[in-house]
């Protein structure tokens, strides 16, 4: 799309766009018909699935090194949407916690090894406490204390 003419009005463009966008219902009403996105009121009336509400299903079924798997950090990093910030931060305690009191190497090794878990403390406490002194990790586990204490 090139830019609007120096003598066209400023809103000309965002109807250009609006056009441009307008074939977006049709497609979906043509791909998925007009009863999974009713239009009064537009709302979603089929199943939604997303890979957050996947990894809590596992959680949730005790299935934590598949939810780790799943997991492909948090939730829409950047929104400060109330509803999102909510849904972003109880995964992040669901999955801690879970990691926490399974007390598993392998799922705290593998929780330390995301954004989230690199740093926390208790997590690095706790994995270096159950590895022995001739497992490899354990000297990157140690680093990490001694950077998240000082």
């Amino acid at each position: 799309m090139s830019s609007p003419r120096p003598d066209q009005e400023p809103h000309a463009l965002g109807r250009l766009q609006r056009k441009a966008t307008a074939p977006t219902r049709h497609d979906i009403d043509a791909q998925l018909g007009d009863r999974v996105v009713p239009t009064r009121p537009y709302r979603l009336a089929g199943d939604v699935d997303a890979d957050f509400l996947a990894v809590t299903r596992l959680l949730q079924a005790g299935r934590l090194t598949e939810a780790l798997a799943a997991w492909q950090g948090p939730l829409l990093p950047r929104s400060d949407a109330p509803g999102v910030r909510e849904e972003r931060d109880d995964l992040i305690v669901a999955l801690r916690d879970a990691v926490l009191h399974r007390r598993d190497a392998g799922a705290l090794w593998t929780f330390a090894q995301t954004g989230t878990g690199a740093d926390d403390l208790d997590v690095l406490e706790t994995f270096s406490r159950l590895l022995p002194p001739t497992d490899t990790r354990r000297s990157v586990v140690l680093a990490r204390l001694r950077r998240v204490v000082s």
